[in-house]
């Protein structure tokens, strides 16, 4: 069982097992034990790991975790791993586990992706993540952060205005994301593309947040800047830091700007 003492928020809205609860089972017969609908997708290089495990050291005395019905709440990789080699396994049941709380038990865990959260709480219906994983289907060439970073509502995504990407997906893990319907994720994404050649950067999350940034000032024209950016390419200089990003992009909007006033962006 993970280590929830990692996160007792986490913990705590596991609901406690009784010493009855804790009653640990074995059996040769695996067929008993069923998916869990919503659970994520079986990482095949981790189930040969522990393969190779049980092969040289005996078959895994971690038990998995099963529900009333003798779904897999927690452990599914190591009953995979027992099948292969037809191993016994041990067991605990919890009658009232379900697929919240595989979702709370794997949220330390670091063999579970962004995305496998992701799908789990669109197995569960929720209309937020949902709307998430559809862009993101869409626009692969972007990563999952920078999608849910371009859509979150304000104010809501406090979170996401921090350095750390760590803080981002711990953000969408527990559930917290909310999906800005009047969102122009799409429209940015498009504008991207066009200077992906010129700026490589230009799809990491520091430049996608510049240009955010940016378009927050209403004399900000996206495709304006796109055109400049290609036109004077070589005005471009790399850096990872949001403010020398955001001078880099006020640089180019107003070079050769003939006499047009010229947009300050810093100050917006």
């Amino acid at each position: 069982m993970n280590n929830l003492q990692l996160n007792p928020i986490l913990a705590d809205a596991i609901p406690a097992m009784s010493q009855k609860d804790l009653q640990v089972y074995s059996t040769y017969d695996l067929s008993v034990f069923k998916t869990l609908e919503g659970n994520r997708n079986i990482n095949l290089l981790h189930v040969e790991r522990l393969v190779k495990s049980i092969q040289e050291n005996g078959f895994l005395k971690m038990p998995i975790i099963v529900n009333k019905n003798y779904e897999v709440i927690d452990g599914q990789h190591r009953l995979e791993a027992a099948k292969k080699i037809k191993s016994m396994i041990f067991y605990i049941i919890e009658k009232t586990y379900d697929l919240n709380t595989a979702i709370i038990l794997n949220a330390n865990a670091s063999n579970w992706s962004l995305i496998d959260y992701v799908k789990s709480y669109c197995d569960l219906g929720v209309k937020d993540y949902l709307l998430l994983y559809n862009l993101y289907k869409e626009n692969k060439d972007f990563s999952l952060n920078i999608c849910a970073e371009l859509t979150t509502i304000p104010n809501n995504g406090q979170m996401y205005l921090r350095k750390s990407d760590l803080i981002n997906s711990d953000f969408i893990r527990k559930g917290l994301y909310k999906f800005n319907i009047n969102n122009n994720a799409e429209y940015i994404f498009e504008a991207l593309r066009k200077i992906n050649g010129v700026i490589p950067e230009s799809k990491g999350m520091a430049f996608c947040r510049s240009i955010k940034t940016c378009m927050k000032n209403s004399e900000f024209d996206l495709n304006t800047f796109v055109k400049k950016a290609l036109n004077y390419p070589s005005e471009y200089r790399k850096n990872s830091h949001l403010s020398v990003i955001i001078a880099n992009i006020e640089h180019i909007y107003n070079f050769r700007n003939q006499g047009h006033t010229r947009i300050i962006l810093q100050s917006k």
